[in-house]
């Protein structure tokens, strides 16, 4: 094992932001990387694969970690059962955690999300605004906060924790808004989406994993163990129909969109970040 690299753990190394990173990080040789997966997957000359869940014994199987980046979550994109959503974002990140903190690795990069705030008629979210989210992902992430927070478990740990807001991109679950619209522009067939009168801040992957590489920073500016609470975002807010019809503009296609077709829920009104909370 290199000594003079960074090695970095990844969680969640399966999902739409944890294998991001993971392409990110691999191109950059100041690191040596290891990926938590559900999957058999076969290491590469950067990346080192380790199968099983978040109550793997990894912490005796890698040694030396000096940062650890936790996009592992359940019920981000698809309906989960609510046991198995706080099983895996409360019970068993906070075991990992624990097992963490004992192994003396204490640098950690927790992502959240910007459902934990809940619903906001208007105007734009701060990390100072009350926490009161609305559906099972949200309640699991703040449960798990929470506990974070009481620092005393934790006590000489060095904790970001980082709420995303709505990050797009390649490769996106299907069923997600972005990948959706792009199907539809390659079919040239009509998009049916919501009113479009919501308001989100929409921000594509390739800026959101900058901002969690950024925050990295922090690690070594900072000497007394700190908890920082920050956004990943834009805090710009757009309509979804004004971001559908940049997509659609972007891309030189001409396809109609149908308003009101949809028959998914929008129960956010306004979800953006203020400039003050973003990295």
């Amino acid at each position: 094992m290199k000594k003079n690299k960074k090695i970095i753990l990844i969680t969640g190394a399966d999902g739409y932001v944890g294998r991001n990173l993971l392409k990110n990080f691999s191109t950059d040789k100041k690191y040596l990387l290891y990926a938590l997966t559900k999957k058999n997957r076969k290491s590469t000359k950067n990346i080192n694969f380790v199968k099983g869940n978040l109550r793997a014994d990894i912490f005796n199987k890698v040694k030396g970690i000096d940062i650890i980046i936790h996009c592992a979550s359940s019920g981000v994109y698809k309906k989960e059962l609510k046991n198995d959503i706080f099983q895996t974002n409360y019970f068993d990140s906070l075991f990992f955690f624990n097992n963490a903190y004992k192994a003396k690795v204490f640098n950690w990069i927790i992502l959240g999300t910007s459902g934990e705030y809940g619903f906001i008629k208007k105007g734009s979210m701060s990390t100072k605004t009350p926490l009161r989210p609305i559906n099972d992902y949200g309640r699991s992430k703040l449960k798990f906060f929470n506990s974070l927070k009481k620092r005393d478990k934790f006590q000489l740990a060095n904790i970001i924790y980082l709420r995303l807001f709505h990050v797009y991109g390649k490769d996106e679950q299907k069923n997600r808004l972005y990948p959706s619209l792009i199907n539809s522009i390659k079919l040239r067939k009509p998009f049916k989406m919501t009113s479009g009168k919501e308001i989100r801040d929409f921000m594509h992957i390739t800026l959101a994993l900058k901002k969690i590489k950024k925050v990295m920073k922090f690690f070594i500016v900072k000497k007394k163990p700190f908890f920082i609470v920050k956004h990943v975002a834009t805090g710009k807010p757009l309509t979804v129909l004004n971001f559908v019809k940049k997509i659609i503009k972007k891309n030189k296609s001409k396809i109609k969109i149908l308003l009101g077709q949809s028959n998914k829920k929008n129960i956010y009104c306004s979800m953006y970040s203020n400039l003050n909370s973003i990295v």
